[in-house]
């Protein structure tokens, strides 16, 4: 189970078929919508703005839903192993997963492709300025996972097939 990031949903996971995800309202526990699951669920994490959830399931996949409509947004697949978590960045950029295999496999959720991975440990949640915490090999590692939100392609007018070296990235992103 999960709290909105307001407190005023509760997001759980009915684990016995028919598998789904329910969201409920924190004050009265009265249903406010039921996402069906292809397959039991792991565990379910809110976006920042209470506008997705991630369940990561027992077939290996993450399905992302839209919480206002129920309709699935995306399926991130590349996992292989139980024991499947996903947490949301604070800016909700970036959807952060790992299983029992100890990669942590980083996401656009919204885009819903595959962003970085880091080899080995086991992530926690992220923390409020955007760094995750990393168990690797009995040690921690703290990691800071900025996404770029804009990305810009130039092509020259004049001959498109121009090739661009040594890129740079502009004082503050």
């Amino acid at each position: 189970m999960a709290f909105r990031k307001d407190g005023a949903q509760i997001a759980l996971l009915n684990t016995e078929k028919p598998w789904a995800c329910l969201i409920l309202e924190s004050d009265t526990g009265k249903i406010v919508r039921s996402i069906p699951l292809p397959t039991c669920a792991e565990s379910v994490a809110w976006s920042p703005d209470g506008g997705t959830l991630a369940t990561p399931c027992y077939d290996f996949k993450i399905y992302l839903w839209d919480t206002a409509t129920g309709t699935r947004k995306a399926v991130l697949t590349g996992h292989s192993n139980l024991g499947l978590r996903a947490a949301f960045d604070p800016s909700g950029a970036l959807l952060a997963s790992n299983d029992f295999d100890g990669r942590l496999r980083t996401w656009d959720p919204v885009l819903g492709g595959s962003w970085a991975n880091l080899n080995g440990g086991m992530a926690s949640d992220f923390s409020t300025d955007g760094r995750i915490a990393l168990s690797l090999a009995g040690k921690l590692a703290l990691y800071q996972l900025d996404p770029a939100l804009e990305y810009r392609s130039f092509v020259h007018a004049a001959s498109p097939s121009l090739n661009y070296g040594r890129p740079s990235i502009q004082a503050g992103g």
